[in-house]
């Protein structure tokens, strides 16, 4: 962040409410500089969601699920283990997608039950922790808490989408490549973005009753009511003195 933009925003708090840097308490100047560097990089937060946060396990990452990985469970890991209700297999299998998130070549090579078999078997043959450890982590992943691995199963299955009329519309609507949106991004990402994009097109096309927001107006609100709330505060500190 510039300090330009955070001497600008003292100086409105100044001039506006006759506020100066010493009249805030310390969590005040920290909530402070954080929307000033929000507003300076609005995007910054989104973007370190793009791949998601990798859960690290004894040297073994797993990651959040891609469009590719989720589609390689629909399409081929549910019909050969979840649908016939072997589920111990169809746990493994999420675990090898979720080691493997960005890698296509991994789900490339595993479209016959035997061949993805054998991999999934040679992937977790590296792991070197509990199974208590692996479902924590794969439920973190999932953005999950105390789910067991044929609850993340149908959680993940009621969140399908049509992923490639999704992901078609990304791509023409943002000139971003498909496998960026297949491999690069987080299920989760694709479909924050599509919702985006559908926003978008009811507002384009005059809904009146859908306001489009980014996250630069997410962070000058942010500001706005950190300055209110700033100014109350003094205000009430005032009264309380005055009656006190």
């Amino acid at each position: 962040m510039e300090n330009g933009r955070l001497q600008s925003e003292l100086d409105d708090l100044r001039e506006r409410f006759g506020l100066s840097l010493d009249r805030l308490t310390a969590d005040e100047v920290a909530a402070f500089v954080d929307c000033c560097r929000r507003i300076d990089n609005p995007y910054s937060a989104a973007n370190a969601e793009l791949l998601g946060d990798a859960v690290e396990l004894n040297g073994v990452a797993l990651h959040p699920l891609t469009v590719g990985a989720s589609v390689w469970l629909d399409e081929y890991a549910n019909r050969w283990w979840g649908r016939c209700g072997k589920y111990r297999r169809y746990f493994w299998a999420m675990a090898y997608a979720m080691v493997h998130a960005h890698d296509p070549e991994a789900f490339a090579l595993a479209r016959t039950e035997a061949e993805a078999t054998r991999r999934i078997v040679l992937t977790c043959l590296r792991f070197a922790f509990s199974m208590d450890a692996l479902k924590d982590a794969m439920n973190r992943c999932l953005g999950l808490r105390d789910a067991g691995p044929s609850e993340s199963r149908k959680e993940r299955e009621a969140a399908a989408a049509d992923w490639r009329r999704i992901v078609a519309r990304l791509e023409a609507s943002s000139g971003i490549r498909r496998d960026e949106w297949v491999w690069g991004r987080t299920a989760r990402h694709v479909s924050v973005a599509y919702a985006e994009l559908r926003r978008f097109e009811k507002a384009a096309s005059g809904e009146r009753s859908v306001r489009v927001r980014d996250e630069l107006d997410d962070a000058i609100n942010a500001l706005a009511r950190l300055k209110k709330s700033i100014k109350d505060r003094i205000e009430r500190e005032k009264s309380e003195a005055a009656n006190g």
